[in-house]
């Protein structure tokens, strides 16, 4: 097991020194540093602070690091300037500051493979852990994304984290400490990326179907609490602001990413071009890029799944 997370750990690092930078990450950076060193939280990129503050920690290490403070792109809030000028013109190493930034993200990923062994091994036994375990360290998304700076990584870890959470207090095995990770983990994943607002339904059809389990409306009731300690997460990360609204900065930046998606944008899929997009976009690009191994393994799961729920009731109407 532990060899495994190495062998996982030296691809990424490998590949987080020899892979140039992509189109964001310097912007991701620029902000997480502008924030954590500035307070800075006037540069709305479509994104949550929290990814970027996550990377940009280590960068507080780094004595000698400046910031376009003066420049008319600070003052703009243009975070694509000003992320060209911190990462590229004004700092000595920017290899060593990319580097830097990717390693949370190496941790992240870490972290996420250890999480998955440990919910196999809860559900069924140590072997299913590690055959868990196996499948997502050898999936080459998380091997290519597992090292960039953004918030998919982030996100993944603490969806799963939610999830987990909620999981082991349905199953009376955490008690208040599980829902507590529940809440924060939600609050996590809200800060990393908005796509956690997915979240939000997951959850509530999960609560309805331990409150069929239980015979009971508890386990929807206290997804309330779990809402409060998320809440009170993003908060924090956005320095417990309180203009103008609490967690302002979060709000703002959703505002303007729904902004942004109002207006037409060009896509590209199998080929194809177009400004409308595509309704099937999403489950094309799920079925190519996920490993057909995964795909056959999900497919007999619901069928499993599916013909045991079929077999119970059956028999309840024996």
């Amino acid at each position: 097991l532990s060899l495994l997370i190495w062998l996982v750990f030296a691809l990424l690092v490998s590949s987080a020194l020899q892979k140039s930078a992509t189109v964001d990450e310097q912007s991701h950076l620029f902000r997480g540093v502008a924030y954590l060193r500035e307070g800075a939280t006037h540069f709305l990129l479509g994104h949550p602070m929290g990814s970027s503050a996550l990377s940009a920690l280590p960068l507080l290490t780094e004595g000698d690091l400046v910031l376009p403070v003066n420049t008319p792109a600070w003052q703009s809030g243009d975070w694509s300037v000003a992320g060209d000028q911190f990462m590229w013109r004004l700092n000595n190493n920017p290899l060593r500051l990319l580097f830097l930034g990717r390693l949370p993200v190496i941790w992240t990923t870490l972290m996420l493979l250890a999480l998955v062994f440990r919910w196999g091994r809860d559900l069924a036994g140590w072997w299913a852990g590690l055959f868990a375990l196996l499948l997502l360290a050898f999936d080459p998304n998380l091997l290519a994304h597992g090292r960039i700076i953004s918030g998919d990584l982030p996100l993944t870890l603490f969806w799963v984290v939610t999830l987990y959470g909620y999981w082991r207090w349905a199953r009376r095995a955490g008690g208040w400490p599980a829902l507590l990770l529940a809440g924060l983990g939600l609050g996590l994943a809200s800060v990393a990326k908005f796509n956690a607002g997915l979240l939000l339904p997951v959850l509530g059809l999960l609560g309805l179907g331990f409150a069929w389990r239980q015979r009971s409306w508890r386990p929807l009731l206290l997804l309330f609490w779990v809402g409060v300690a998320a809440s009170l997460v993003i908060w924090a990360v956005n320095g417990f602001a309180l203009r103008p609204f609490p967690g302002g900065p979060f709000w703002e930046d959703l505002l303007w990413e729904l902004q942004y998606f109002n207006k037409p944008h060009g896509a590209y899929l199998a080929g194809s071009y177009a400004t409308s997009g595509w309704w099937y976009y999403f489950p094309f690009a799920f079925a190519v890029k996920t490993p057909l191994v995964s795909l056959l393994l999900l497919a007999a799961a619901v069928v499993y799944f599916a013909s045991r729920w079929r077999g119970d009731r059956l028999d309840s109407w024996v």
